[in-house]
């Protein structure tokens, strides 16, 4: 059973023509009770965590900005079967782009990620039936959105990601090779 819980504030504020700054705080609460009765495992965990999200944009002219921002966050891993309670794991995403807006009817996002997972469950090299939170993950590339209104009734769509997801730490996958099914 995984129950969560969060508080979000943020605020947005500009400076001068076409400047803002966003920041965030995100409050999360989460519980796991995580029972694997065959395997002996009754683990009840409760992690809090209060996480920063900060953004900038810049308006180059009405038509075009450019936009930056970083964040963090937290999750429970319930994909496993663990002898002690799983520890909270860590996320970062930072993110830089630029976007044009109606642009003779288009709209277009370019902007280059990188996400980054710590405490990643992997298989115990003693036990692999059961998992240990050794492992890091991260997943970087480009990300492309267009979007075109033909009339008022009309707008067509079209998105591209290119990423290099890859294992950062391991105890049985090679460091550096890819991430499945990403």
């Amino acid at each position: 059973r995984y129950t969560s819980r969060a508080l979000f504030a943020q605020d947005r504020v500009s400076f001068g023509q076409g400047t803002h700054l966003l920041g965030a705080l995100r409050h999360v609460s989460i519980s796991v009770d995580n029972a694997w009765p065959d395997f002996g495992v009754n683990n009840k965990t409760s992690n809090s965590k209060t996480s920063p999200r900060i953004g900038l944009v810049h308006e180059l002219s009405p038509a075009v900005s450019v936009f930056a921002g970083v964040g963090n966050g937290m999750s429970i891993p319930t994909n496993g079967i663990y002898a002690s309670p799983p520890k909270p794991e860590g996320t970062r995403q930072t993110e830089v782009g630029l976007r044009l807006k109606d642009f003779h009817g288009w709209n277009l996002t370019a902007a280059w990620f990188d996400l980054a997972r710590t405490n990643v469950p992997v298989s115990n090299p003693a036990n692999p039936f059961q998992s240990i939170q050794t492992g890091e993950q991260r997943s970087s590339g480009i990300d492309l959105d267009a979007t075109y209104r033909v009339d008022r009734n009309l707008t067509l769509m079209g998105h591209l990601t290119h990423q290099n997801p890859r294992i950062t730490q391991d105890t049985t996958l090679k460091v550096g090779s890819q991430l499945f099914n990403v």
